[in-house]
């Protein structure tokens, strides 16, 4: 199954994305910025995706659910 965690490269959202990560899960993490300090560890996992863009801007999200 995939899941989308938005905030993905914050402290809380990267801390879910290990969680999920850790129960076989496929994720796509979105995030508004290129900080990825807290992204270090899973970053280049292969069951993890992140996908820059506003969740507040539809055509920046464009694809994001294509192939899920």
């Amino acid at each position: 199954m995939n899941i989308l965690v938005t905030g993905a490269s914050g402290f809380i959202g990267s801390t879910v994305c290990r969680e999920l990560l850790k129960k076989e899960y496929l994720i796509i993490g979105l995030t508004a910025t290129k900080r990825d300090v807290y992204l270090k560890e899973i970053k280049g996992h292969p069951r993890f995706t992140l996908y820059k863009g506003d969740i507040t801007k539809r055509d920046e999200l464009e694809g994001l659910f294509e192939n899920t």
